[in-house]
């Protein structure tokens, strides 16, 4: 290898270790943004809830931001080490290494412009036995520290601020990161803040018989409890009774159907409830079956009301009632006689037999 190669390798060395510094450079540069703005966005999102009116522009902004640093700061010195796009021709590189050896650039140049000029043929051996004379003078020169790499420890002072600040953020508020970023790439969805306190039914059950009172138990728990409590009846909105700092209630008159309600205070509204309103029994109707024992030879009778009857000694008498809503049914005889309970046979029907 002549003198003239050795020396364009290690021009071209020099121009790969170019863009291998501003590689470097842009990829620390890009980190202190990207994780700065990482952040921002993260801690705002946390406390403040941004609407998706707000997240869709500052998403799509960003992105296009970060796209255009990724190409020009990373993306582009990566192919142009590889000499794809545009890169600094080896005349540009002279004078760059001319910058930092002041008694290189000259011959450099003018290195480069003997071998690039065409000559008549009887001068060409002249030509480049000039060449090998002035590369040897130069060619010794350590062109690849004229970039210091290490120079661009400079840029960590951006980034190491925001790597403290993410480490201090996961130990201090773990879940900010994974809450946050949850909500931000789901750009479309509006959150709602986590209210204050939150309500707390203390009845078992939402069960009233219908026309009846029934008397609704509230408890509210949290950091900041709030002074009034409303309860949400279709279009209308009522103050609930306050009981003390955390209980309330409010009497709720049923009729025969459900009621639905919601809860609210402060802004804040519960789940909807429902007070589930239970039928009361409706007798419909009551008879019996007068069964005559065989020696009367009287025929069988039903009755379809309520009335004093008077039997045969032996007769058997079926009690039947019809009743909806109903879950049991008793009979008592007279004023010290004990209960019987009737038994089912049919739906809504009951009967009892003496």
């Amino acid at each position: 290898m002549n003198q003239y190669s050795l020396l364009i390798q290690k021009i071209d060395a020099f121009i790969r270790k170019y863009y291998l510094n501003q590689l470097i450079r842009g990829v620390l540069i890009f980190l202190s943004c990207a994780l700065g703005i990482f952040i921002i966005l993260n801690i705002g999102e946390y406390f403040f809830y941004f609407p998706s009116s707000l997240k869709i522009p500052l998403l799509i902004i960003l992105s296009a931001l970060s796209i255009g640093a990724l190409s020009i700061w990373i993306i582009k010195p990566l192919l142009q080490m590889q000499k794809l796009g545009k890169v600094i021709s080896r005349k540009q590189a002279a004078q760059i290494i001319g910058t930092h050896f002041a008694n290189v650039q000259d011959k450099l140049l003018n290195i480069l412009q003997l071998k690039e000029n065409d000559y008549p043929a009887e001068s060409i051996e002249l030509v480049n036995a000039s060449v090998e004379q002035k590369t040897k003078e130069i060619v010794l020169v350590p062109f690849l520290s004229a970039i210091q790499l290490n120079e661009n420890k400079r840029y960590l002072k951006y980034v190491l601020p925001s790597v403290v600040i993410i480490i201090a953020l996961l130990i201090f508020i773990p879940n900010l990161f994974k809450s946050a970023s949850s909500r931000l790439l789901q750009p479309t969805v509006n959150f709602e803040a986590p209210a204050p306190f939150h309500f707390t039914v203390l009845n078992s059950k939402l069960e009233a018989p219908a026309n009846s009172n029934f008397l609704l138990e509230l408890k509210v728990d949290g950091d900041k409890l709030p002074d009034q409590v409303f309860i949400k009846l279709g279009n209308e909105t009522l103050e609930m009774q306050k009981k003390d700092a955390q209980h309330f209630s409010y009497s709720l008159k049923t009729k025969q159907e459900s009621i639905p309600f919601q809860l609210e205070a402060a802004k804040v509204k519960s789940a909807p409830f429902t007070l589930e309103v239970m039928p009361l029994p409706a007798p419909e109707g009551f008879g019996m079956k007068l069964n005559f024992p065989a020696y009367t030879q009287m025929e069988n009778q039903n009755l379809q009301s309520m009335e004093d009857v008077v039997v045969p000694e032996g007769t058997r008498i079926q009690w039947i009632l019809k009743a909806n809503h109903t879950d049991n049914v008793s009979i008592k005889f007279g004023a010290s006689g004990s209960e019987m309970n009737m038994k089912q046979f049919e739906n809504g029907k009951w009967e009892y037999t003496t």
